[in-house]
């Protein structure tokens, strides 16, 4: 784990750590920060995916520099390459709480 509160740190921590033993594709790493999470938390009613009667919880990425892939690439580069600074909207429970677009 590292000493701040960025998921995009955690998830890259996780790759440095165990990124040799466990080969995961980036949906398998968003899905247990996003979907996992809420289940582990037992919130998987109310949040961890986009879905109708769910808090609608997102943010807007900037990817600009993120190298092209197929889907699963992609989504692991962007593990790689985002940083908290690339996040340009965020919105908790359908309510935008940050707006740098």
């Amino acid at each position: 784990s590292v000493n701040n509160l960025s998921l995009w740190d955690e998830m890259r921590a996780f790759l440095d750590l165990y990124g040799h033993q466990v080969r995961l594709s980036g949906r398998e790493i968003f899905e247990m920060v996003t979907l996992k999470a809420a289940a582990a938390l037992g919130l998987e009613g109310e949040v961890g995916s986009l879905a109708v009667g769910k808090k609608a919880d997102f943010i807007v990425v900037d990817v600009t520099g993120v190298p092209d892939g197929d889907d699963d690439d992609f989504l692991l580069e962007m593990v790689k390459n985002v940083r908290d600074y690339n996040v340009r909207k965020v919105i908790v429970a359908g309510r935008v709480v940050k707006d740098v677009m």
